[in-house]
């Protein structure tokens, strides 16, 4: 053994070679063209979209260990990683984002009026952007369709308007 490597026990081998098919996991979760944003080598993006055409249990499991098994061998590994990570911590934050949206949509439209209220004066406060006369607008053609069981034309023209409102400035 050099210098520069050091030992690693059989175990701690195993828990790097799981980590890796679970990076491996994560990769062919991606859409292609995210998969293409990580410069990944070719023989590598092969056995993603192979492993995505093994419809058979042991033989996606097989091909998934030998994704791992390419990760091992890759030169730049860790910028791989990070960009992965990076790519995941976007999603998440895209997912953050639309559950505070459907939460602000759900207190505008809470069945009591004093919420309502309380959260409309939050929400013109907390993004610029908002119009507090289309905000009213549409809080209430939301309210009146669903006390009218109507389709939920407004209620999803409200998320689209609160979306793009909050798009560009978030909570203060």
């Amino acid at each position: 053994m050099t210098d520069d490597q050091e030992y690693k026990s059989r175990s701690q081998k195993k828990r790097d070679s799981t980590s890796l098919q679970k990076a491996g996991q994560e990769l062919a979760a991606l859409t292609p063209g995210e998969l293409d944003s990580l410069d990944l080598p070719e023989d590598l993006r092969e056995a993603i979209e192979f492993w995505r055409k093994i419809r058979d249990h042991e033989g996606r499991r097989r091909q998934m260990q030998y994704i791992g098994r390419l990760m091992r061998e890759l030169p730049d590994q860790e910028r791989v990683l990070e960009k992965l990570r990076r790519l995941e911590d976007g999603k998440r934050d895209s997912v953050d984002r639309f559950r505070h949206i459907e939460a602000l949509r759900d207190s505008l439209l809470s069945p009591d009026a004093g919420d309502r209220e309380r959260h409309f004066k939050a929400a013109l406060q907390d993004y610029s952007a908002l119009e507090p006369g289309r905000l009213k607008h549409l809080v209430g053609n939301a309210l009146a369709e669903r006390e009218n069981k109507k389709p939920p034309k407004s209620f999803r023209e409200l998320f689209r308007y609160l979306k793009n409102a909050a798009g560009g400035d978030g909570p203060a």
